[in-house]
């Protein structure tokens, strides 16, 4: 009986020898893994704006590194917003500081989450919202929320950098910094487009949207009248998406609150975009020549509508950060 007790001993004790040495030999292997991978982010993560991908992401999380309270106009919605309004045309037209604040299907439920999160670092006393954003459905990884996460996945989000990484990639760690385009994505490819203007047709019964989308719209013009900021409705021109369903739906509640509304994609005064060499792609988002035309009209109609917020920087040495970037801009704009 003593005998078949220390068998058992010895077999217990070897066992545990063996659970033990297989627990540290799968807890070796994960934290290897670990630092693997996590050297794996390092090295696909764009370093700057100039890499791939790096103009979305960048635009995003350096938002907060912006002076506190120095931003005069806030531009929101989904890639058409940050394909389709540049803040330093903006600021070189008129002299007022903005930042787009924009994600990939962004939904207006992240909108009105970025608009809160914005009002943590700045006071805008308007805020641009191009609609399109109202049909886009609430998918929790997408827009700006994807961007809080990104680098989590940066093996595969950004795999494609493959292609361009060098030594810098390597040894370099992404550091934010202040955004040059201020959240502006600019899109360099001209496809070539037979879209025409759309034709505002009021009979056509608007597009239904959901209650969830109604109360989002809802809560950011109160968070909007409770900062005295001025909300603008604008339709960004996008022939291949648009229709006069969904352009009728945003009327409809542009009149309900008693907001400015303006669909360029219809007949508009003073607004004519060359549709044949304005888009990055089949009519969907604007590329820098559509951007640069459609933000040197908003400049022209945010003067003229809203002189309170006209606050010419251009003379004020506390922005020259600003002035700075502007001939930086231009050389950029003129390379293609």
């Amino acid at each position: 009986m003593a005998m078949a007790m220390s068998h058992l001993t010895l077999f217990m004790e070897r066992f545990n020898m063996k659970v033990k040495k297989r627990v540290l030999t799968i807890v070796v292997f994960l934290l290897a893994l670990i630092l693997v991978y996590g050297y794996a982010i390092i090295i696909f993560m764009p370093k700057d704006e100039n890499d791939l991908g790096g103009s979305r992401y960048y635009g995003y999380v350096n938002f907060k590194y912006e002076r506190k309270n120095s931003i005069d106009a806030i531009f929101c919605g989904d890639s058409n917003a940050y394909c389709g309004f540049s803040p330093l045309e903006l600021y070189k037209q008129v002299g007022i500081t903005s930042y787009t604040r924009a994600g990939s299907q962004e939904s207006i439920i992240n909108v009105e989450t970025i608009l809160k999160e914005t009002l943590k670092y700045q006071k805008p006393k308007l805020m641009v919202m191009d609609v399109d954003c109202m049909f886009q459905p609430n998918i929790f990884f997408s827009g700006t929320t994807r961007q809080k996460f990104i680098n989590l996945i940066a093996p595969f989000y950004f795999h494609a950098r493959w292609k361009e990484l060098s030594f810098k990639d390597f040894v370099t760690v992404p550091k934010p910094t202040k955004s040059f385009l201020k959240g502006y994505v600019l899109e360099r490819n001209v496809y070539t487009n037979s879209y025409k203007k759309g034709v505002t047709n009021l009979s056509i019964a608007p597009k239904d949207l959901d209650i969830s989308i109604k109360k989002s719209f809802n809560n950011i013009v109160n968070i909007c009248k409770n900062h005295n900021i001025a909300l603008v409705l604008v339709y960004l021109p996008a022939p291949a998406s648009w229709t006069n369903a969904k352009s009728n739906a945003i009327q409809q509640l542009a009149n309900e609150y008693n907001l400015p509304y303006l669909d360029l994609n219809c007949e508009y005064e003073g607004f004519e975009l060359n549709y044949a060499n304005s888009f990055y792609d089949d009519g969907e988002h604007l590329n820098f020549k559509g951007a640069t035309y459609v933000t040197q009209f908003l400049s022209y109609y945010i003067k003229e509508n809203y002189s309170f917020v006209i606050n010419d920087h251009r003379q004020d040495k506390n922005f020259d950060n600003w002035n700075s970037l502007i001939p930086l801009y231009d050389q950029l704009i003129q390379t293609y």
